[in-house]
């Protein structure tokens, strides 16, 4: 059994990965004729990386930050540009679906480029597709993941996805600056192929199957992830929850109707807001400027990119490791703690050299609290958003509300980047990290009064507590498949 025939037997290539794959050939002729046809000629003086580590560097200060902002709306627009599919695609079709896309995207610029050989050509559509590609990834492997976990590994196997990432990036980080232009797409087509073979084996949540009158799929399913030497029960148990969830709407409307959807709104909000205004997209794309600006001497540009990465990567694994332990809480409040102290701390570094003080004696305060920010950020905000946002969903409304949380935190990261300018120009940049550091604080809090913790509960339980009820003590037996809003018995 290929790859091809796994996809056809469940229609996912005719149905959707097909037009993908079309519309992918149609930019890839379109970028041919406009190339050879027109001669379109790009200037490359205008980029030569994406990472100021390139040792032939001929652009100026001001033509970085255009270059770094066109790359953010171009990756933004390519995010926006699947909102409006994302709910149709979650239900009418699949969860795996869509993760196959993904790749397919991913894997286009890695083509793209070894065609036309354009390097500014290559950055200025690179950008589009990869944020295509991850806001499809990151709204449907989420939903995939929290349907077919067990309830005491989900918050480990979710973190995968933030892990996966941060290994992508160090790879990148360690790599880039010491390949041709093409070579970073290159490698990472490859991943985006591997995945696209190995996943296609995958099955389909049962949940979903069941959901579809799609009975048998559902219990092979269930015997796969499990491996159950009897699933009746649990598929009387699919079939009481979708009985259930009939009385439900999962439509927009209803994400503000219910109390425990209109909790998850605000939850969700408050947790992107908090991750984007604490600074990290503001730090990962200016972190050498920011070093720079700091005066240090004691550390490297393509170093401290390096260390950067090693240090998330590290920090993130401990935290998969850690989430499903100390709970969800736990690892939020003190990573919005220690990651607002370390903000609050650069701060008045570059508040007192804005003032006229002389801080060449102590610049090594910049590069190691941005290390212990990086670790300290992963440790939490950069990690358990994503594992509640996937939790706090109920069934009915959560590929509308994954796509909503997608939407939150790319507008704001707009906000956060606009913000960061705006007060930096105006203030300094020492303002801005004042800013950053007290909504750090202020997510910590909110974390402490507002957010439930979601470890070792089932998502039936989690919806119940969402929507103030008392929880009944009904553990599931060990090695039980989380089914969302289904009683598993004893």
């Amino acid at each position: 059994m290929n790859v091809m025939s796994s996809i056809h037997s469940e229609g996912s290539f005719r149905n959707f990965l097909l037009p993908c794959l079309c519309f992918q050939m149609c930019i890839f002729i379109i970028r041919i004729i406009l190339n050879v046809v027109f001669h379109i000629r790009w200037n490359d003086n205008w980029l030569d990386s994406t990472d100021d580590t390139v040792p032939d560097k001929r652009k100026q200060p001001h033509q970085d930050n255009v270059t770094r902002s066109g790359m953010v709306r171009d990756s933004v627009a390519g995010r926006r540009a699947l909102w409006p599919a994302h709910d149709y695609i979650l239900y009418a079709k699949n969860r795996k679906e869509e993760v196959l896309a993904a790749r397919i995207y991913c894997s286009n610029y890695s083509l793209d480029n070894d065609s036309f050989g354009r390097q500014a050509d290559l950055y200025a559509r690179r950008p589009f597709f990869s944020g295509m590609a991850g806001n499809m990834a990151f709204v449907s492997a989420p939903m995939y993941i929290s349907e077919i976990a067990d309830h005491k590994i989900r918050g480990f196997l979710s973190s995968t996805i933030f892990t996966m990432f941060l290994l992508g990036v160090f790879i990148m980080y360690c790599v880039g600056p010491y390949l041709p232009y093409y070579g970073a797409p290159l490698i990472g087509g490859g991943f985006a192929f591997i995945e696209l073979v190995t996943f296609s084996f995958m099955p389909e949540s049962p949940y979903y199957l069941y959901s579809k009158n799609k009975i048998e799929e559902a219990e092979k399913s269930l015997r796969y992830f499990k491996r159950y030497a009897n699933v009746e029960q649990e598929m009387k148990n699919i079939a009481e929850s979708l009985e259930k969830e009939k009385t439900e709407k999962g439509n927009f409307k209803s994400l503000f109707i219910a109390k425990n959807n209109r909790k998850a709104v605000l939850i969700m909000t408050v947790l992107n807001a908090g991750q984007n205004f604490s600074g990290i997209m503001v730090i990962f794309m200016n972190l050498h400027l920011i070093l720079n600006q700091a005066g240090s001497i004691y550390i490297t540009d393509s170093l401290a990119g390096i260390l950067f990465a090693t240090t998330t990567l590290v920090a993130v694994c401990v935290a998969s490791l850690l989430i499903d332990r100390c709970g969800r809480k736990a690892l939020l409040i003190t990573s919005s703690i220690l990651t607002g102290a370390c903000l609050l701390t650069i701060a008045i570094y570059f508040h007192l050299k804005f003032s006229g003080y002389d801080v060449l004696t102590v610049s090594w305060i910049p590069i190691v609290f941005v290390m212990i920010y990086a670790a300290s950020f992963k440790l939490g905000m950069g990690l358990v958003p994503i594992v509640i946002t996937a939790e706090i969903f109920s069934p009915k409304v959560k590929a509308i509300g994954m796509t909503l949380a997608d939407a939150s935190y790319v507008l704001w990261g707009i906000v956060s980047l606009q913000v960061y300018q705006w007060v930096t120009h105006l203030s300094g940049l020492h303002a801005s990290f004042y800013v950053f550091s007290l909504s750090s604080f202020l997510l910590g809090v909110f974390t402490l009064l507002y957010i439930p913790e979601t470890k070792g509960k089932t998502l039936e339980e989690i919806q119940t507590v969402l929507k103030g009820e008392e929880l009944t003590t009904n553990e599931p037996r060990e090695g039980q498949v989380d089914i969302p809003l289904m009683k598993l018995e004893d």
